[in-house]
């Protein structure tokens, strides 16, 4: 009975950020939150937990055209460059990028993961 209930009670977290959603589309408007942490935050993270942040954040940007409506051309470089790197890679190269910008540790950290990935594959652009 107590799995049940554990299990109802994990459906309807689930469902409220989708439901949210799709209120929200109906609307014509999408809320995208600023983030959650600064920069200054995922330099005092493990290394597993900006691996797993790393890996969050580039799948998070290969679907955000779905729900935004985003022209995918804007982000359509970041699969070649980021498509052999591993979790360990992209954290190590958000984190290279803001301990190389300590004056923008303060900022949130989706914009500084998202200047961290452009950099480096504008740089190594075939």
């Amino acid at each position: 009975m107590r799995s049940i209930i554990g299990v109802g009670l994990l459906a309807c977290l689930l469902a409220v950020p989708v439901v949210y959603t799709r209120a929200q589309q109906k609307n014509g408007a999408v809320r995208v939150s600023e983030g959650f942490s600064s920069g200054k935050d995922f330099l005092g993270w493990t290394e597993q937990s900006r691996s797993d942040y790393g890996i969050g954040f580039v799948n998070g940007i290969s679907v955000a055209h779905i729900v935004t409506g985003a022209d995918l051309d804007k982000v359509r470089w970041l699969t070649p460059c980021v498509k052999d790197f591993d979790g360990e890679q992209i954290g190590a190269i958000i984190r290279k990028y803001i301990q190389d910008h300590p004056a923008d540790w303060q900022n949130r950290l989706n914009i500084l993961s998202w200047l961290a990935l452009k950099e480096t594959c504008m740089v190594n652009r075939p």
